[in-house]
């Protein structure tokens, strides 16, 4: 819905962004702790040239 994100693409990241939230929601994962681990580790990942990323997916995660 642009009317509250200003842009497709911005509603778009935000649709995302909540399906990754819901996803850690229905996992008991804790969204905050998630996202601090994954995205160090996307660092780590794009340093040595790896494109798998289905162990980030909240449903596998080990924190």
């Amino acid at each position: 819905n642009t009317l509250f994100s200003g842009s497709h693409e911005a509603a778009h990241a935000a649709a995302i962004f909540f399906s990754l939230m819901g996803c850690c929601r229905e996992n008991k994962v804790n969204p905050k702790l998630w996202m601090q681990d994954v995205l160090i580790r996307v660092q780590e990942n794009e340093r040595e040239k790896k494109n798998d990323y289905a162990d980030l997916l909240p449903f596998n995660w080990k924190g």
